[in-house]
């Protein structure tokens, strides 16, 4: 089946059952713009993936817990990070805002009549090999390791998803059209920072020779999320004040490691 048709059919009615069936996936890595102000304690997401007939559906959450800090970008959800196996490439794709949306999940943005949740415009991906931006940057990394990524920075993609424009942006906005947790009211993003709340469901259609168990495998590889416009050198998060001040500029911040 074409790309475009896969797509199209998760779009027409796939996604509330492919959110149903849907498997966690461990985030083990989370990478921020950590200016001194930033609270690294509050960064979180969750992921949720599922695989059928060509289509891998993430739904992708912010979950934090509060406010990371005075900088709004800071608190948006920007991209996730993972790895495909050997053979297997992103081909295309869509992102909607996921069921039960309503306007007041969108920020700083009047979308044209009859828009329907769709924020693919918005958002782009990298797929075989990462070689630009926080996901492919071994500093903010601290080995993990990802080969693809969907996100709205256009530092951490190589194609966008559609094209057009919600915010007015000929090429992705930068930070906006990033993810806020439900925990965080919206006026935080101030009155020129686009954003949504609630969470997205990325569909994306795979070309290759695709595994019956790929959600698994990509379980078992390092799944990573970003939040901001994380760049320089970090510092792993820490057990004091002390050693966040030390680490200077920007940060670090690790959900957890575990054997995979």
């Amino acid at each position: 089946m074409a790309i475009s048709r896969v797509i199209a059919a998760c779009a027409a009615g796939l996604l509330m059952a492919g959110a149903a069936g849907a498997t966690p996936v461990d985030v083990d890595h989370i990478v921020y713009p950590g200016l001194t102000a930033t609270n690294p304690g509050v960064y979180a997401g969750s992921v949720d993936m599922s695989y059928a007939d060509g289509v891998l559906t993430i739904v992708l959450r912010n979950t934090s817990t509060g406010l990371a800090g005075p900088e709004a970008a800071d608190n948006l959800l920007t991209g996730i990070g993972f790895d495909l196996p050997d053979g297997v490439w992103i081909a295309g794709g869509s992102v909607v805002m996921a069921p039960g949306w309503d306007a007041g999940d969108l920020f700083n943005v009047t979308p044209p009549i009859g828009w329907n949740g769709n924020l693919s415009s918005e958002w782009g991906y990298d797929t075989q090999g990462i070689n630009s931006g926080a996901f492919g940057n071994a500093d903010l990394m601290d080995g993990n390791f990802v080969d693809n990524a969907v996100s709205v920075m256009e530092s951490q993609t190589t194609g966008r998803l559609a094209g057009g424009s919600l915010g007015g942006s000929p090429g992705l906005g930068g930070t906006d059209f990033g993810l806020l947790s439900d925990a965080v009211d919206g006026g935080i993003l101030g009155n020129g920072l686009a954003g949504i709340q609630h969470a997205v469901v990325i569909s994306l259609g795979l070309g290759g020779d695709i595994p019956a168990d790929l959600v698994a495998r990509i379980n078992r590889g390092d799944v990573v999320l970003s939040f901001g416009s994380p760049t320089g050198v970090p510092v792993p998060e820490p057990s004091t004040l002390a050693l966040l001040l030390f680490g200077g500029l920007f940060g670090l911040a690790k959900l957890r490691r575990r054997s995979k």
